[in-house]
């Protein structure tokens, strides 16, 4: 394995306490990186919401007006999905303010439910199908109006409120109703709309023209939160139409936000890739066994090729001759000065190949020469021949 180089060299040579930081470090990094991405797919920290909304934490949002309720124990519930579908208690104040789209199956269930005793608390912008629903003569509203309001409670322990609003809306008459918070009783915000139905049982249905008192934006503004406590003074229970905004009956898995199921895939296919990087930086499983020199006769071979590949192979020719002829003396017992001729012969006396009685005896110097004298003198040191 070769020698690590370059960052990696020198991370390995950190001592351990600086590999504990560093580690460290990196993880307080991916942790933010994470913690970022997941806060970016759900929405982060900003503010938002439907508008009246009681879950709605943007400016036009109610959630701070349902926690002031609940701070005054008022159990707050918020209804899910269509109207219609909705079991709504007649002993509760239903809020149903700034709604969306209501079918007339959903303006059907208003109305029995007013008629049923039931006290609503309704208005804001696009309200004017359930003040048709529930009232026999609905007051008229105009979308100008100021933005302050005078107004005297009949509740005894509110008085002589100070009202501000975003002048977003406001009644031109009473219709029959008791204005609750008015200017000059030219512009009206509140009604107590105390009228009988058709079929003579009264009904009861706060009207406001502008919901911009009760949101987060000028809850805290003047007298607006005391207002809010007393539309729904003396009740037990406060049910917020979420419906009508677009808070469905699903529940579970299905409920999650679909920004959140993004956030989870993410990290989920962030897990995998980390688990297939470190895979491929742990390399292939160790052997069982330390593999072993080669066989010799592949030693031999490869000495062999790289002897051939040396051109002109005389020098090593040169060494096994003289080593051939060294042993043939003392096989044969001849005299160290005996010449070719009688090399020869007392090698055809052992039996020897003609080739290998050239290869040492001669003067040629070809691989073919090499070779035949080497088998001579492997021959020799065996003692065959």
């Amino acid at each position: 394995m070769s020698a690590p180089t370059g960052l990696a060299a020198r991370l390995r040579r950190l001592p351990t306490g600086g590999k504990f930081a560093l580690a460290f470090l990196v993880a307080i990094v991916a942790l933010n990186a994470i913690a970022w991405a997941l806060d970016r797919a759900v929405g982060g920290e900003a503010p938002g919401g439907a508008t009246s909304s009681s879950i709605a934490t943007g400016d036009d949002g109610l959630a701070a007006y349902a926690s002031l309720l609940g701070r005054f124990d008022v159990r707050v519930e918020r209804q899910r999905g269509p109207l219609a579908d909705a079991e709504l208690d007649p002993g509760s104040t239903l809020v149903v303010i700034d709604p969306g789209d209501l079918t007339d199956d959903d303006l059907a269930a208003l109305r029995g439910f007013v008629e049923s005793g039931g006290h609503l608390v309704a208005g804001g912008r696009f309200s004017d199908r359930v003040l048709d629903a529930v009232l026999l003569r609905p007051p008229s509203w105009s979308p100008d109006g100021p933005d302050e309001f005078e107004g005297r409670i009949s509740v005894r322990r509110y008085a002589d409120l100070r009202v501000r609003t975003a002048g977003a809306g406001t009644f031109t008459d009473s219709a029959g109703g008791t204005p609750v918070v008015a200017r000059d009783s030219e512009a009206l915000v509140v009604l107590a709309a105390g009228v009988s139905s058709e079929v003579g049982a009264p009904i009861q249905v706060t009207l406001l023209a502008d919901a911009s008192p009760l949101q987060n934006r000028l809850l805290a503004e003047e007298d607006n939160a005391a207002m809010g406590l007393a539309l729904v003074d003396g009740a037990t229970s406060v049910v917020f139409a979420e419906g009508v905004h677009g808070l469905g009956e699903t529940t579970g898995v299905a409920a999650i936000p679909t920004g959140w199921k993004v956030a989870f895939a993410e990290l989920v296919l962030a897990a995998l890739v980390a688990v297939w990087a470190r895979a491929r930086r742990l390399g292939p499983p160790e052997q069982q066994q330390r593999p072993l020199a080669p066989a010799r006769a592949a030693y031999v071979d490869a000495l062999a090729a790289t002897l051939a590949r040396t051109d002109p192979p005389a020098g090593a020719l040169g060494g096994l001759r003289t080593a051939a002829r060294e042993r043939l003396r003392r096989r044969t017992g001849l005299a160290l000065d005996a010449g070719e001729e009688e090399l020869r012969a007392a090698a055809r006396r052992l039996g020897w190949p003609a080739d290998e009685i050239a290869g040492v005896c001669g003067d040629g110097d070809s691989e073919e020469a090499l070779a035949a004298a080497g088998r001579a003198l492997a021959r020799l040191e065996r003692g065959d021949g």
